[in-house]
Parts: structure tokens; sequence; C-alpha cells
């Protein structure tokens, strides 16, 4: 193989290592978050939460933008991803106490009413002040969106 072969040879390797870099460590969709948040280790449902309430913040303040803007679809798309499938799972983990401050964080992000009961169940049975303060502000939320629904006229209520 002579020096010219060689050269082609490392010139379409090094291209087809800068076509798909593996520098992004990150799951690559909101459904593998989801599937991590029920695993059994411990790092990867941290992470899993920590990234979800990420996008579920970063949502929040893009779904109020003209419908005509892919920020705004995309917003709302994941938002209604995670009212659907991840509230469910994070529902349950408040019932066994199982990454009480991210999911605690989430509920409150999504203000989801409906967990307004397990919030408050794991807020009396937890100890830890990081997450007695985080179960408060989510109860003080909820509270709120308790309030603005029942101050809305009936049929402008969101589904």
């Amino acid at each position: 193989m002579g020096p010219l072969p060689l050269a082609v040879t490392l010139a379409v390797l090094n291209a087809q290592s800068v076509i798909a870099p593996v520098t992004d460590i990150r799951p690559g969709s909101l459904e593998e978050l989801a599937r991590d948040l029920q695993n059994t280790d411990a790092s990867r449902r941290r992470f899993a939460i920590r990234e979800i309430n990420r996008v579920a913040r970063v949502s929040r303040k893009h779904e109020f933008g003209p419908l005509t803007n892919d920020t705004t679809m995309d917003a709302l798309q994941k938002l209604d991803f995670l009212d659907d499938h991840v509230v469910r799972i994070c529902i349950r983990h408040l019932q066994a106490d199982i990454e009480v401050r991210g999911c605690g964080k989430l509920v409150g992000h999504l203000e989801t009413v409906a967990a307004r009961p397990v919030v408050a169940a794991a807020r009396a049975r937890t100890s830890q002040r990081g997450e007695q303060r985080v179960l408060d502000r989510t109860l003080e939320i909820l509270d709120a969106a308790i309030a603005e629904q029942a101050a809305s006229p009936p049929g402008t209520e969101s589904p």
C-alpha cells in the first residue's frame, strides 16, 4: 500500500468520524429517558429525572408562542408526552419514596393537579429538608392551579 492509498483511506476514516461524533452521551429521546426513569439503577434514574425536568422547564417557556412556530409545537408535543407517560411513573415513584425531589419538581412543572394527594402524602412521610422544600413548593403550585381552574369559566378549562 503506497502513500496515496493510505492517505485516501485515512481521509475517509477521519471523515466518517466527523459525520457521526460520539460526544453527545445524553439519551436521544424522551421515551428512552422515561425507560431510564423506571430503571433499578439509581444513577440512571437520577440522570433521567434531571433531564426530564430540564426538558419540561424549557418546554414550559416555549409553550405559549405562536402555533405556527416549530419551537412551540415541539414544546407542546414534549409536554403532552410528559403528561401522558412520565407523570404516571413519577406518581408511582412518589408513592414508593423513589426520586422524590425530582418527581416532585416535575409534577410542579406540569401542574398535574391529580397528583396533589400523592404529593401531600409524600410530604407527610419525608424528613429531609430538601425534599420537604420541593414538595411544599409543588403543593403551592398545585393549589394555585386548582384555584385557577375553579375561577375559569365553564368550558374553558384545558383537558
